[in-house]
């Protein structure tokens, strides 16, 4: 009996070890839409990154920017 309890006790111990296992949550990447007619090289667009980077946002390890270009088209 004493074999039986002493198996029993450690597979049970396995069994709830394995229940305290918790994975490593994978960091959330954020997503920003820019509409904009000037492209990203732009040095309003360049400043919008560099203080995004200095507040912790840094594009493609916290940020995604996806870029979209506007057309200016006048009526007249």
């Amino acid at each position: 009996m004493n074999r039986r309890r002493f198996i029993g006790t450690c597979a049970s111990s396995l069994v709830v070890a394995s229940l305290n296992v918790v994975a490593q949550q994978k960091a959330k990447i954020f997503r920003i839409g820019v509409i904009d007619p000037f492209p990203a090289s732009d040095p309003v667009n360049v400043l919008m990154q560099r203080i995004l980077a200095d507040i912790g946002y840094v594009e493609g390890k916290s940020i995604a920017i996806e870029w979209r270009y506007a057309e200016t088209a006048f009526c007249g």
